[in-house]
């Protein structure tokens, strides 16, 4: 199985109230039209027409946020499809939608071929989902990319941690398989959280390629 290389994508994220985003942004809700239709133009300079999104900060109570949530997602994919755009809506433990079965949901009661799901099983892990089989059972058919990072459990502190791919404990050789079998086309990427401890970061995105590949050379 050959990886297809990812598109490039643009992101958006809004931040909490009184807040700063994770990347120095203070944009909020009502400012997010405007960034939409300005990471369309983006998407078009760069030659790709995926542009992945987030679902807001994680409120205390997930659940009655989620209306407010899938309808301003419905918004964005409408706005999307007169772009020609799609939007892939990652799972991230720290937003609103974070394991596969939030996931599944939002992209089905949107309903919408301009919104799929950036399926990324580390952040599953994040908020106790088992991403394979379990996540993935929920999001098969569902997502047009797909980000690859791995997950440990520090033995000391019991805290999860990033870890390079094939040295944590999701199970991405039957993950992999899977898409294969299922025949996913669409794209993936190799994310680089992980950071050895000497914090190289080179070196560190080289240890989660090389065990990627080994996953690959196994079947």
């Amino acid at each position: 199985m050959s990886p297809r290389p990812s598109s490039n994508t643009t992101c958006r994220k809004c931040p909490r109230a009184g807040k700063r985003d994770t990347f120095r942004a203070d944009f909020t809700d009502q400012d997010s039209d405007s960034l939409l239709q300005k990471s369309f133009e983006l998407a078009r300079f760069f030659g790709t027409t995926k542009v992945r999104i987030f679902s807001f900060w994680r409120a205390g109570q997930p659940e009655k946020a989620y209306p407010l949530v899938r309808d301003r997602l419905a918004k964005a994919a409408a706005l999307a499809a007169k772009s020609g755009v799609v939007l892939v809506l990652e799972n991230e433990h720290e937003c609103n939608i974070g394991t596969g079965k939030e996931l599944a949901r939002v992209v089905r009661d949107v309903n919408s071929p301009s919104l799929r799901g950036n399926w990324d099983p580390g952040n599953a892990v994040m908020l106790g989902e088992v991403p394979y089989p379990g996540g993935y059972k929920e999001v098969r058919g569902l997502f047009a990319h797909m980000h690859i990072k791995d997950v440990k459990r520090d033995p000391a502190t019991g805290k999860l941690a990033w870890a390079p791919v094939g040295g944590g404990f999701i199970d991405w050789r039957g993950q992999l398989k899977a898409v294969e079998q299922d025949g996913y086309g669409g794209t993936m990427s190799l994310e680089t959280h992980y950071r050895r401890k000497d914090g190289n970061a080179l070196e560190s995105t080289r240890e989660s390629l090389e065990g990627l590949l080994k996953i690959l050379e196994s079947w």
